[in-house]
């Protein structure tokens, strides 16, 4: 028993290192039951096998001990009388939830996952969710200055494409110095980090077209490259990409000008001209929901992108336009400062169930407070209104560094909830806050209550 000991205690205070063929064993020192220990390690070697063994400790109290042993080490000792030693060995994942006549994990549960809501580098995850019914086990994967770290979870099914039978696949983007990667599967343990894989390629983009009538010219690539190698996807991104031509009779401001010149327009990235400064931005168009021409200024549905920032990085924007993204405040004011506009928000709860709530009147006033103005609720399905309780509306923007919210306590709302947003004195919906769906925190991505979004859109439009 005191090789065991050692071995335990040597592997659960060092980083496992992680192999493909490794054991994932449930590892804790003292639990009253095995299938209550809630962190796992991947064994550091191929030969290790998973181990439980029952002990008392100074006071008198029964538990167990889990992790890892070498195959060789390991030796039997069966007995289902807790006054017995017992001691036993397997050789799958997991295994080690149950034994000596204790029950391991019922057969109805669903998959159980890594769970580890910050990046972390390969190996440092040791913390364990059973899966929900419906959901996967998931996996980001971000480059990290040369170092990829990933945080894992339990993930709604529906989030992730099907690959092929049994494997779930989410999203890979390459560029020339990063990798970042997103990934679902539905084994146990299958989240312990994102697989190295080989992706087909985009061939280069054609020449822009001529500008025609609708003010518009369009360029186009083909995912041709070689095939993808042990799972990889197919080319993401657009496949042709559309951009105004700029004349003086073609200024498209925002999405609702390129919904008026061309109302066959798929939604996707377009380039636009701020009416203001005359400054050129890429801007998300969905050209499909409530009659199309709404520009998208927040996205979020998968964590991929960090939103507590600065008041530096709102003004300007961040993030991914086809992904998730911020527009950026200055951006956003130049905008809405045309004619009337149209708010709308849209939410995806954890459970699945949606909403969405539209206001009139939509503008928002000049740096650097950028206050948000909204005037009466229009349509609205599945929200509570945003406009009652902690309303927005003529509050200035507020980041960890720039507070200008109305707390009289002096708070910083932005610091206290992990977000910025027009926070009134503080909450009624912090959509820019830790993305942490089902979970239950003040600091989550949240609308009217703590618990975590699965996803959010804020946009506007020209009536």
């Amino acid at each position: 028993m005191g090789l065991f000991l050692i071995l335990l205690s040597t592997f659960i205070s060092q980083p496992a290192i992680h192999s493909v063929d490794a054991l994932a064993c449930l590892a804790c020192s003292f639990v009253t039951q095995p299938r209550h220990c809630d962190t796992a390690m991947t064994c550091p070697q191929l030969n290790d096998v998973c181990y439980l063994e029952r002990r008392t400790n100074s006071f008198g109290e029964e538990g167990y001990a889990l992790g890892c042993i070498l195959n060789h080490s390991c030796k039997n000792v069966s007995s289902v009388n807790h006054t017995s030693d017992c001691a036993q060995c397997y050789d799958k994942d997991l295994c080690n939830s149950g034994g000596c006549g204790e029950p391991g994990f019922p057969e109805d549960r669903g998959h159980v996952g890594f769970d580890c809501p910050f990046l972390l580098p390969e190996g440092r995850c040791h913390n364990i969710d059973i899966c929900r019914e419906g959901e996967v086990c998931s996996v980001t994967g971000k480059d990290n200055f040369g170092t990829t770290v990933f945080k894992s979870r339990c993930t709604p099914k529906d989030e992730c494409g099907v690959h092929q039978v049994g494997v779930l696949i989410g999203k890979k983007r390459y560029t020339s110095d990063h990798h970042d990667c997103f990934q679902c599967c539905e084994t146990d343990i299958c989240n312990n980090k994102c697989k190295m894989q080989a992706d087909r390629q985009w061939g280069s983009w054609t020449a822009w077209s001529l500008c025609f009538s609708h003010c518009n010219q369009t360029r186009s690539r083909s995912c041709d490259n070689p095939s993808s190698l042990q799972g990889g996807q197919d080319c993401f991104g657009l496949a042709m990409q559309t951009q105004g031509c700029y004349t003086d009779q073609c200024q498209i401001a925002d999405c609702s000008d390129l919904l008026r010149l061309n109302a066959t327009l798929p939604s996707g990235v377009y380039r636009i001209t701020t009416p203001l400064t005359h400054s050129k931005s890429q801007v998300y168009c969905d050209m499909e929901t409530d009659g199309g021409g709404l520009t998208v200024f927040q996205k979020r549905f998968n964590g991929s992108v960090d939103f507590y920032r600065n008041f530096s990085e709102y003004e300007n924007g961040f993030g991914f336009v086809d992904g998730e993204h911020w527009l950026g405040l200055k951006y956003l004011h130049e905008m809405a400062s045309l004619g009337s506009y149209q708010f709308r928000l849209y939410i995806v709860r954890y459970n699945g169930s949606k909403g969405f709530d539209v206001y009139d009147n939509f503008s928002l006033g000049p740096g650097t407070n950028y206050s948000f103005h909204i005037g009466s609720r229009l349509r609205f399905s599945g929200c509570e209104s945003l406009i009652n309780y902690e309303s927005p509306d003529g509050k200035s923007f507020t980041t960890y560094d720039h507070d200008r919210d109305n707390d009289i306590s002096n708070v910083n709302c932005a610091e206290r909830f992990h977000g910025a947003w027009w926070y009134n004195s503080c909450f009624r919906f912090n959509a820019n806050g830790l993305y942490a769906p089902g979970k239950t925190n003040i600091t989550n991505m949240a609308y009217t209550d703590y618990v975590g979004l699965n996803a959010t859109t804020l946009m506007f439009k020209r009536i």
